[in-house]
């Protein structure tokens, strides 16, 4: 149990340095066109987040790049497109990818009734805080078509280049050639997909648990589970714990116990890119208990032969913790409810009487290593 204990606190210290690495967010801005010309706008935007759990990035870019926009690097960090339609028209895209979840994506659009004056920009910053804080929570709220509609529409709007003054006709003019005939029209551009993230994955946890049983004592014993996470949240999980042999004396005589538990539970689970989880699962289970009298402290109460009971029963698992590059630690905890009363009976040669009958709750809490 130390050694569990020692491990569970060495993986919670280090993977504790990668999750506080990993919780200063990244948000990176391009100001696109003629906004790369206004040289206050950077500093108003770093302005409006937390130094010590943002770090805020603002770039120029000439012009606004549509892949870039629908397919972000899984990066999880927040990118950003600042771009003027018109002159008294904003116009802002977010987007956000991590590994094992699809991009997502947000959308806002700002009158500049004045044009880009101290009010507007102080807007456009609130705005881009507010929704990258938004993204950051996992809540999108574009479609990938929608947005690429919206892209389309701008690259369309975006003026040509005007192309070059002819030169001075000649005296004398050289015959038109004909015309080429007219060329077939190339298939619209499609976006590549982004990567899909898995449907679902598996873990595995090993550790060990402790079990207060009222009159039958303190019980403990490894633990192990193994869960099937899906995507959305959904969650199965199988798992198991062993009781090792353990005395306690009830009243007039002393028992032995040691048994096994097994259950099933389904639920759902929350993970974040920082590497914290929680889940919750219920479902029933069945506990195999094996008990034998030691020792009887009266002559009149002989001891007798033991038995083995199943107690099936109906659990509420939680789990908490925190996952590495590789291996992970966290506690969990239990509510059981046995559906079979147990008790125990003294038999002497004119009575027989119930000495025990343990609590039918069960509670149960842990350590574990995930893997």
């Amino acid at each position: 149990m130390a050694v569990l204990v020692c491990s569970v606190a060495a993986i919670l210290f280090s993977t504790r340095a990668e999750a506080d690495e990993a919780r200063l967010r990244e948000v990176r801005i391009a100001l696109v066109g003629k906004l790369a010309r206004e040289p206050a706008l950077p500093e108003r935007f770093t302005s409006w987040f937390d130094a010590g759990d943002y770090r805020v990035s603002v770039r120029e870019q000439p012009a606004l790049d549509t892949e870039k926009v629908l397919s972000p690097p899984p990066d999880a960090a927040v990118y950003v497109w600042v771009t003027l339609r018109s002159d008294t028209e904003a116009r802002l895209y977010f987007a956000t990818a991590s590994a094992g979840r699809p991009p997502l994506y947000a959308l806002r659009e700002l009158t500049l009734d004045s044009g880009l004056d101290e009010v507007a920009a102080e807007r456009l910053s609130q705005i881009v805080h507010l929704s990258a804080l938004a993204l950051f929570d996992g809540q999108g709220e574009h479609e990938r078509v929608e947005v690429a509609r919206r892209l389309q529409e701008e690259v369309s709007a975006s003026p040509a280049p005007a192309p070059p003054s002819p030169p001075p006709s000649a005296a004398i003019v050289p015959p038109v050639p004909p015309a080429a005939p007219p060329r077939a029209p190339q298939p619209a551009w499609k976006p590549p997909l982004p990567p899909e993230a898995p449907a679902a994955s598996f873990d595995f946890g090993i550790g060990y648990a402790l079990s207060p049983r009222s009159d039958e004592g303190l019980w403990h014993g490894p633990a192990a589970r193994a869960g099937l996470r899906f995507r959305l949240g959904l969650l199965f999980e199988l798992e198991g714990q062993g009781f090792l042999p353990t005395e306690q004396d009830i009243e007039m005589v002393r028992l032995r116990f040691w048994g096994v538990g097994l259950g099933v539970g389904a639920g759902w689970g929350f993970r974040w890119t920082s590497g914290w989880y929680l889940s919750g699962t219920l479902g029933p289970r069945v506990e195999v208990v094996s008990y034998q009298t030691l020792a009887t402290f009266v002559d009149t109460i002989a001891p007798v032969a033991g038995d083995v009971e199943l107690r099936p029963a109906v659990g509420l698992t939680g789990r908490l913790g925190v996952s590495g590059a590789r291996l992970g630690a966290g506690l969990f905890a239990r509510a059981a409810y046995a559906l079979s009363r147990t008790h125990y009976d003294v038999r002497t040669a004119t009575s027989e009487r119930e000495i025990a009958a343990p609590a039918r709750f069960l509670p149960t809490v842990g350590l574990e290593l995930t893997f």
